[in-house]
């Protein structure tokens, strides 16, 4: 059975908005069985994507500069998604936004990011 696209988007907002709601009622830090990263479990370093549960937990509470805190590279790797999904439409942009040179800068951004976390604590 083939799922038309208009689904696909529906069942990709659903997931959203539920995700939005779970986060907005339930904080990260406060319950235990939110799942914890398990690079920071076993070596003590935080990962790229660490603080980014806390980070949706503040976006869905409107708190934007709470949400970079909790991880600075968040909202610009949502933003990234978003116009990766959106620029499907226009093919040129599309395979400009994922193309070699996009992904390898996206890629050492990330790297520099995870490292400079650690050294300078941000």
């Amino acid at each position: 059975m083939q799922i038309s696209k208009t689904y696909k988007w529906i069942l990709v907002i659903a997931v959203i908005i539920c995700v939005g709601v779970a986060y907005y009622f339930i904080d990260p830090v406060m319950h235990k069985w939110v799942p914890k990263c398990p690079f920071m479990l076993l070596t003590g370093w935080k990962c790229p994507g660490c603080g980014s549960q806390r980070a949706i937990h503040a976006i869905v509470h409107g708190q934007i500069g709470e949400a970079f805190r909790q991880n600075a590279l968040f909202i610009p790797s949502a933003i990234y998604l978003i116009a990766i999904l959106v620029s499907r439409r226009w093919p040129a942009v599309h395979n400009k936004i994922t193309g070699r040179i996009a992904i390898w800068t996206w890629f050492t951004v990330i790297m520099l990011f995870w490292v400079t976390r650690n050294i300078f604590g941000f």
